[in-house]
């Protein structure tokens, strides 16, 4: 898992997608299974397995603290209101969970290097 870690951190610091790019996650296959030298078939099984794990750990409400890339984490957003833009009638938006991602300081580094 070490691997397919600092994969991550190594894609994402040197292919950093543009406005209008975007990488996929048969990308992200294709960059595992070329750079560990493994099958196609094993890099999906291990991104589809990281990407289970992540998503597991954040609905039993736990953090994922992932060195040098980050940290994912679920907030609970208060209800608000809001306003409808077509009406201008005031709505009541309702109470939720989201996710949230922060950079780790070397990932932040990657993407946008100090001047």
């Amino acid at each position: 898992m070490l691997g397919i870690r600092l994969a991550l951190v190594l894609l994402l610091a040197t292919l950093v997608p543009g406005p209008t790019q975007a990488m996929t996650e048969d990308d992200l296959t294709a960059f595992v299974a070329e750079r560990n030298g493994i099958e196609s078939a094993e890099a999906e099984a291990a991104v589809a397995a990281v990407l289970e794990g992540i998503a597991q750990a954040l609905e039993a409400g736990e953090r994922v603290l992932l060195p040098n890339f980050g940290t994912f984490s679920v907030v609970e957003r208060k209800a608000r209101q809001g306003r409808d833009p077509q009406t201008g009638e005031t709505v009541e938006i309702p109470a939720r969970k989201v996710v949230r991602f922060k950079p780790s300081k070397t990932l932040r580094e990657a993407v946008e290097p100090a001047p």
